[in-house]
């Protein structure tokens, strides 16, 4: 299989990246499982194989973009351990902006003390409380 056009900033990496661990995971597992998720209500698990996280990864990393987030910026993630953190968390790898992860137990106070102290010009939030910190 040939290598895909990543849609990381062009520069040079180095080897052994976590980036470079990404985007050789998803040229060579293309089309194996990455993740298995519930959907719905059942018990039933849905895999999302490597192809699907790096188009959505994609789709990540163009929201970035229209945001205006540029290499060195700040982005912070509000939110419990699940699939979206991990989108963000790969795109932002990708692009080069830098994630700053805030725990999702953490009171107002202290999510509202890390998240004015980091500099992050955008939050994501996982949840419509998390959003209310």
């Amino acid at each position: 299989m040939a290598s895909r056009t990543h849609a990381a900033n062009q520069t040079e990496l180095p080897r052994g990246t976590l980036v470079g661990l990404l985007l050789g995971a998803i040229d060579r597992l293309d089309d194996h499982a990455a993740f298995h998720l519930f959907r719905g209500t059942g018990p039933e698990l849905t895999a999302v194989t490597y192809h699907e996280l790096f188009d959505r990864v994609r789709d990540v990393v163009g929201a970035l973009r229209v945001l205006g987030l540029e290499r060195g910026d700040r982005v912070a993630i509000l939110s419990e351990n699940r699939f979206e953190w991990a989108l963000i968390d790969y795109a932002c790898l990708l692009e080069g902006v830098l994630d700053v992860p805030v725990h999702a137990v953490l009171t107002a106070d202290q999510a509202g003390y890390i998240l004015n102290d980091s500099g992050a010009r955008v939050i994501f939030a996982s949840t419509s409380e998390q959003l209310e910190k």
